[in-house]
């Protein structure tokens, strides 16, 4: 579980991380998959552990983040997410289906997330100067 994780934002030109809190305040459930394997050197044990990502290009606060990839077009930009896992379907993940799993990767929708973040950098974005237009030659 976890209280909040960060996303980078670069709407701006520059980096503002992110911290992507629930609206509601309780922690994230974060999918992922984890194992154990044995040092044959050593003997020691060892975990491994990573977390699911999906694709998020059509959500509305999630393909805010990341820099996008100036060689790719807007429609190609794989922008992608941690799975969340909702307290309702913890069962379904841990010992359901491979197919109940797949299943529950997907991103959460838009008002799950508190929001502050995102309306910080729409803040910053509205007080940004206008580009100058046509201002001639001074030479």
């Amino acid at each position: 579980l976890a209280e909040w994780y960060q996303g980078p934002n670069w709407e701006t030109g520059k980096n503002i991380w992110w911290k992507l809190r629930r609206a509601d305040s309780q922690p994230w459930a974060l999918a992922g998959l984890w194992s154990e394997w044995t040092d044959p050197q050593t003997g020691e044990v060892k975990a491994n552990y990573t977390m699911i990502t999906c694709n998020c290009d059509g959500h509305p606060l999630l393909a805010r983040l990341h820099k996008p990839n100036p060689t790719l077009p807007p429609d190609q930009q794989d922008k992608r997410a941690v799975a969340h896992i909702d307290k309702a379907d913890w069962d379904a993940w841990l010992h359901g289906s491979e197919e109940q799993a797949l299943g529950l990767i997907k991103p959460q929708p838009a008002d799950v997330f508190d929001l502050a973040d995102a309306a910080n950098t729409d803040m910053l974005l509205a007080a940004r100067p206008p580009v100058p237009r046509n201002q001639g030659n001074l030479i």
